[in-house]
């Protein structure tokens, strides 16, 4: 008997059921990858903001708002703020002068000492009370602005190429799509070296063994890390970029 077609609400359905990896699979990934604590934890926040921002775009898709009035604020909101990160990037020695000691405090105030730790790159910041936040704000307001401003652009960037893929293909692809992008964003952190289209490298067993998890289908994942890939270099007709052959020993 000839299998019915899946139809589009079928595959939204589906789309709709991925999750985050049971304990046994996560337990294998990082086993697997051989991941250390840190890069445990950079993945775990990484699938998370994945599937909640898959969550959210197919909220907005069933929003009583027009999408095409949803997303093209979107699209907005997006190029402006890409102006003020591009204008923190080139101006960012200067921000610690101009800053006023209300922004310094409230930027103190509001981030808390892991998120400051982050966005300066050291582990050692510490802060016993509010007023030792608020001292780290001071002497770090200007890179955890940078650094806050940097994380919301780089999400509704994300967002808006999620947006752009989505051109009445299957829902599941472009979502499949969507966390291997946000993997690869992240491959450094999380695996130690850049994401590449190399056959059976770390970044493919990554893809693979998480899309798996969660729900995706990893078949023809070779091609999809291709024209991911490919795009984030600045390639929109994602031609497939030539797969590096795993070397023999």
């Amino acid at each position: 008997m000839t299998p019915a077609k899946s139809t589009k609400g079928d595959i939204e359905a589906r789309a709709a059921l991925v999750a985050f990896p049971k304990p046994d699979d996560w337990q294998n990934i990082v086993h697997d990858l051989k991941l250390t604590k840190a890069q445990e934890r950079e993945l775990e926040i990484t699938i998370g903001h994945a599937l909640t921002d898959i969550k959210r775009y197919q909220a907005v898709k069933h929003e009583q708002l027009p999408r095409d009035v949803l997303v093209a604020a979107l699209k907005r909101l997006e190029r402006a703020l890409g102006l003020v990160r591009d204008e923190m990037a080139s101006s960012g020695y200067l921000m610690s002068h101009f800053l006023s000691n209300k922004t310094l405090e409230f930027i103190g105030r509001s981030f808390t000492v892991t998120a400051m730790q982050k966005a300066v790159g050291k582990n050692d910041l510490k802060a016993d009370s509010l007023n030792d936040q608020i001292a780290l704000g001071y002497k770090h307001g200007a890179e955890i602005l940078k650094y806050f401003v940097d994380e919301i652009h780089d999400a509704l960037k994300s967002w808006v190429e999620l947006d752009r893929r989505n051109k009445g293909g299957r829902p599941a692809d472009i979502y499949r799509q969507y966390m291997i992008q946000r993997l690869a964003g992240r491959a450094p952190r999380i695996i130690g070296k850049e994401a590449t289209t190399t056959a059976k490298g770390k970044f493919e067993k990554l893809c693979v063994a998480v899309v798996d998890a969660c729900g995706f289908n990893s078949t023809g994942i070779e091609k999809a890390i291709e024209a991911v890939l490919a795009k984030m270099n600045g390639n929109d007709e994602a031609k497939p970029v030539k797969r590096k052959a795993r070397s023999k020993k």
